[in-house]
């Protein structure tokens, strides 16, 4: 089957207003009025595979080597939640230590 969202003006489907169409097995389409797009709890998809440490102010001292890309590391977790190295410094980490 399938689903389509006739919504040229919503830049994505969670913000559209616009009823949904499902095939009807025909050739032909139906009007899903209760069928919605939402927008996706974070704890339920993966982690981003890279995330970028940037400081908009500037930072000053010993932590500004540790702005920069770190690459989401597959096969290690910390405290039970995904670990990023450095590109480039990969002795710098960013990973939860385990507190709130």
């Amino acid at each position: 089957g399938w689903l389509q969202l006739l919504d040229k003006s919503c830049h994505t489907p969670d913000l559209s207003t616009v009823v949904w169409d499902a095939a009807d097995g025909k050739g032909g389409w139906m009007k899903v009025p209760l069928l919605t797009a939402k927008v996706a709890d974070p704890h339920h998809l993966p982690p981003p595979l890279a995330i970028r440490l940037e400081c908009a102010s500037g930072i000053s001292g010993t932590a500004a080597n540790f702005l920069g890309t770190y690459k989401l590391v597959m096969e290690k977790v910390v405290n039970g939640r995904p670990c990023y190295r450095h590109i480039q410094s990969v002795g710098r980490w960013i990973a939860y230590n385990g507190d709130n």
